[in-house]
């Protein structure tokens, strides 16, 4: 029988977002506790347990030992999105599946459901529903909502995550939705965002909107064109990578409040630290530029790995970065960590077969690598901390490759 898994990480335009809470000038703040990337949203990693799919199933591992702790049913679709709660104790999962490019195909079930991750019991349930984000706190969830007999359109509701109540619900644009745009709590959780970047695969622009997560009240709006490296930060802005600037936008005033002239050009992908205070350009095969907001300098870094770049993603704390490439044109599956401040390498890694990155742990110490075998790796010097062969566990009950 078969075993296999693939985490296809998702990168390019849509991969790194955008903003809320407005103020004059950026600030230094404690860092967001929901900024923790993953490349492929189906999977988690919280430093001690893996939260997973394989088919339909929702799944849970003990990261040290490798062991099955809870199989979790109830989705009847591709898995969209998986997430811990801040806390840890609880769980979202998402099942979607958008039409094609050529074919308009209607999800056969779409929504979102709450688990318990000390019992694996389904807590609560949002039918129509795509998860974008707990708050803060953890209390409430903020989801992309379908519209009745609309394929590709999604309204945004905010939502009492135990009771199952909708708190608030805005009209998105039209087109906006799950696949490309990304739905933010701001710091303090009165506010949300909605980033849209299927606005600029359409225009070269993409547009925030922020909202009151109280009553859905309007309160201010952002844009930032060119460039596709755009992330929400930990002070609440929208910071932009261009090819001729880099740029960090207030959502509410629509002001640029602080903007970095730079001669990198077009950049093939570009990552923003979680607070907005440096970005890094990369290009296959050519040295790493990190700029610097604050000061406007430009550090040369390593050699980045060659084309194709597969994902790139910041650890929480703002002091690696690590950078996956490979896995076509007969190039064999890399993966580089650097140091975020100065672009100097810390360790070169081949991955296992199917190897992709999962991401780093909330307190960035580790780094998790998914594949044949999923490996944590010590993100301070790149060791490899230790091997699971999570898939064993796993009853399969026909072929998973998706």
């Amino acid at each position: 029988m078969r075993r296999s898994i693939c985490l296809v990480a998702t990168v390019g335009y849509a991969a790194v977002l955008l903003a809320a809470a407005g103020q004059e000038k950026p600030k230094k703040s404690e860092q967001f506790t929901q900024s923790v990337e993953r490349p492929n949203r189906t999977w988690d990693y919280d430093g001690k347990r893996i939260l997973g799919h394989v088919g339909e199933k929702i799944l849970l591992w003990d990261a040290t030992t490798g062991k099955l702790l809870h199989k979790m049913k109830g989705h009847k679709e591709h898995i969209f999105v998986v997430r811990f709660s801040p806390d840890g104790r609880h769980a979202l999962s998402s099942s979607w599946m958008g039409p094609g490019p050529m074919v308009e195909y209607k999800s056969k079930d779409t929504r979102t459901i709450l688990w318990d991750l000390e019992t694996g019991n389904n807590k609560a349930t949002f039918p129509d529903q795509v998860a974008g984000e707990f708050s803060p706190d953890g209390k409430r969830i903020v989801t992309f909502s379908a519209r009745p007999g609309d394929l590709v359109s999604f309204d945004a509701v905010v939502w009492d995550a135990f009771l199952g109540r909708a708190l608030a619900k805005v009209e998105l644009a039209k087109y906006s939705g799950p696949r490309w745009d990304t739905l933010h709590f701001s710091p303090d959780g009165r506010r949300f965002a909605h980033v849209g970047n299927g606005a600029f695969l359409l225009y070269n622009t993409s547009k925030a909107v922020l909202f009151d997560a109280g009553d859905g009240r309007s309160i201010g709006k952002g844009a930032a064109a060119g460039g596709g490296g755009h992330r929400y930060t930990s002070t609440g802005a929208l910071a932009s990578f261009g090819k001729e600037k880099a740029t960090l936008t207030d959502i509410e005033s629509g002001r640029v409040v602080q903007s970095v002239p730079h001669d990198l050009g077009q950049t093939q992908y570009s990552i923003w630290t979680h607070d907005g205070s440096k970005v890094a350009s990369l290009h296959g095969g050519k040295d790493i530029k990190i700029c610097d907001i604050d000061s406007g300098k430009i550090v040369t870094g390593a050699k980045c790995g060659p084309y194709p770049l597969r994902a790139a993603i910041v650890s929480p704390d703002n002091r690696r970065l690590a950078v996956e490439w490979g896995g076509a044109n007969r190039i064999e599956p890399v993966m580089g960590i650097y140091e975020m401040g100065t672009g100097q390498e810390v360790a070169r890694i081949k991955l296992a077969e199917w190897g992709h990155v999962v991401g780093f742990s909330p307190d960035g110490k580790t780094l998790l690598v998914g594949g044949s075998e999923f490996v944590i790796y010590d993100s301070e010097n790149g060791k490899k901390v230790r091997g699971l062969k999570i898939l064993d566990d796993v009853s399969f009950e026909h072929d998973w490759n998706q």
